[in-house]
Parts: structure tokens; sequence; C-alpha cells
């Protein structure tokens, strides 16, 4: 069974980790996410890990768009 997000912490499937809802997300972290799906046109979110790493994930609908956001990280030429 999958947790639910009820805008506090759940705790995941045993395994110690938790899910937070975006209700929890800091007005910075929330920021820069809404920066970065602007920038792209994509869905993004960040989620912070320990310390200062964390993960950024973003979501693409078919290999165009995959292939928009390898181009727009390399330099790539249109």
């Amino acid at each position: 069974m999958q947790p639910v997000a009820t805008g506090r912490v759940v705790r995941g499937g045993g395994d110690g980790s938790t899910t937070r809802s975006p209700q929890d997300k800091d007005a910075d972290t929330r920021a820069f996410e809404r920066d970065l799906t602007d920038a792209l046109g994509l869905k993004v979110e960040i989620k912070h890990g320990s310390g200062e790493s964390g993960y950024l994930t973003v979501q693409y609908g078919n290999y165009e768009q995959l292939d928009y956001i390898r181009k727009r990280l390399t330099g790539a030429p249109s």
C-alpha cells in the first residue's frame, strides 16, 4: 500500500523513508521548482536528501521532450 500525503510526514513501507507533501517544502524550494518549471516548460520537483544533497526530477511526456532536456543541459543546438 502506498503512503498518502496529507500535509504531514507519512512513514514509508518499513524502509525508514518518509514522504513529504508539497506543503512541507519551504518557500525557497517551491520558488526554485516554479522557476525551473517555467524555464523548461516541464514539471520539476526537488527533494532534499541528507545534508546539502538531494534529487532533482524533471518529468517528460515523450522522447521529444527528453531530447529537449538533453539539448538544454548540454548546450547542443536545437
